[in-house]
């Protein structure tokens, strides 16, 4: 959920997107516009799976799950081509890094890193191999949450070796 509010700071009023995934009062000024564009996108959007598209594991793991033929109607976001999507200002918004996992937005709700992986071994059909494999290794939270820093550090550890920028965001 966002809370969305107007503030006087410095003497100029700036819109205001507070995140309750947040802790503490942290606050994070945007245009009034991606209030009303992450809201509008949310109430009856497709899922959206944002991702890196130029990191190994992130475009083979879509491409071995053939995500958009067993996950109907999910989009796709590659975050470096699309850094403007609403999509990604949403998940930006709402204080969560692309850089730590893939985010996906189901509704209102955005699974991120280990439980984005999750939610898509438990939704997927399980078709081939790769995608009973996906199920059996990701469905348990615990086992997601375990298993998910190994993959990212094995990411950043990829994207350096390649000689390729980490996201920043």
């Amino acid at each position: 959920m966002l809370i969305a509010s107007s503030r006087v700071l410095d003497g100029k009023r700036q819109n205001v997107l507070a995140s309750p995934h947040v802790r503490g009062s942290l606050y994070y000024f945007v245009d009034r516009s991606i209030i009303e564009r992450a809201s509008a996108m949310t109430a009856s959007a497709p899922p959206i799976l944002v991702y890196d598209g130029e990191c190994p594991f992130c475009a083979n793991y879509v491409a071995l799950l053939r995500l958009q033929e067993s996950f109907p109607g999910l989009q796709l976001v590659d975050a470096r081509a699309g850094r403007e999507h609403p999509a990604v200002r949403l998940i930006v918004a709402r204080g969560l890094r692309i850089d730590d996992g893939m985010a996906l937005i189901i509704g209102d709700d955005i699974h991120h890193g280990a439980d984005s992986i999750r939610e898509m071994a438990v939704r997927i059909s399980r078709r081939g191999h790769f995608a009973r494999f996906n199920h059996a290794l990701f469905r348990s939270k615990a086992r997601s949450r375990t298993i998910y820093p190994a993959l990212r550090a094995g990411r950043n550890l990829v994207l350096k070796l390649l000689g390729r920028d980490r996201l920043g965001f």
